[in-house]
Order: C-alpha cells, then sequence, then structure tokens
C-alpha cells in the first residue's frame, strides 16, 4: 500500500494544509474507524525535525528538509508523513507541475484486530487512503505507488 501522493495546494498555507488533514486523521479514526483503532487522545500530525530519507537504494538523492510532518498509528498499521516537494537544497521530489507537498503512506504490515496483532496488512488501510484523500479543498495526484517491497525512491 505504500504511495506518494502529491498535493496540489497552490495558495493554501501550510498551517491549513495541516489542519484540514488532522481533521480527516480525527474524523476517521473517531467516527469511521472500527472503535478497536479509537485510542489516542488526539488524532493530528506532529511536526518532527528530520534529516530526511536515508535508503540503500543508490539512485535515492538524499532528501534533507528542515522539518516533517507524521502521524503514526501502531495499532491500525500505517504512517503518513507529510513533506515538501522542494527540499533544503532547492530540488524537486517528483517533477509534478503544482505539487507542494507530498504525503507518503505507508503500511506497516502488523496491525491489531481487536484481539491480537496480526502480520500482515491492515484490509482497511485502502478504505483509510481513500477516506483521506476524498473531498479535499485541493487536488491530489499519485506521484508513485510501489510495489510491494520496493524500496523508497
Amino acid at each position: 500500500m505504500l504511495a506518494d501522493y502529491g498535493l496540489l495546494t497552490t495558495d493554501m498555507s501550510e498551517k491549513n494544509v495541516v489542519k484540514v488533514l488532522d481533521q480527516k486523521l480525527d474524523t476517521y479514526f473517531r467516527k469511521v474507524a472500527d472503535k478497536n483503532y479509537d485510542i489516542y487522545k488526539t488524532y493530528s500530525l506532529k511536526k518532527s525535525k528530520n534529516l530526511g530519507g536515508i535508503s540503500n537504494n543508490p539512485k535515492q538523492i538524499p532528501w534533507d528538509y528542515e522539518y516533517m510532518y507524521f502521524f503514526h498509528h501502531k495499532k491500525y498499521g500505517m504512517n503518513i508523513t507529510l513533506y515538501p516537494n522542494i527540499n533544503e537544497a532547492g530540488e524537486q521530489k517528483f517533477k509534478t507541475t503544482g505539487v507542494v507537498w507530498n504525503l507518503l503512506v505507508n503500511d506497516v504490515p502488523m496491525y491489531f484486530n481487536g484481539i491480537t496483532f496480526l502480520k500482515r496488512t491492515n484490509p482497511d488501510l485502502p478504505r483509510f487512503v481513500e477516506y483521506l484523500l476524498k473531498d479535499l479543498p485541493f487536488e491530489v495526484v499519485v506521484n508513485y505507488r510501489y510495489a510491494k517491497g520496493e524500496e523508497r525512491v
């Protein structure tokens, strides 16, 4: 389920982009998802200083950012990362015209089914992604969909 989505937010402020995504996360885990996943006090992206992605892929450019936003939900079996399309060196990660932010959705191949942890991808994850990306006040494009086991670009 690993995929990088591009957010064409035009002139929407960073604060408002984060606010929109936070509202979607909160609504999903409080009202849409199975109640076994309603385990946190807040469902929001956390701002984090990040040195960028380190990869074993020799083709990958080291992407250094001043900060990123992330959300990790172990019981649901996924994490998301919101990061700028342009790094500190001024390079574009994805060449899609108009993409300001990238949203990485990554499954963690272990989730809680209400009884025990299962070592596989949560079957509800596609529903979560559809909900998260639907009816946003900006356009979303697929930058890259990763094959199973493929290293991140």
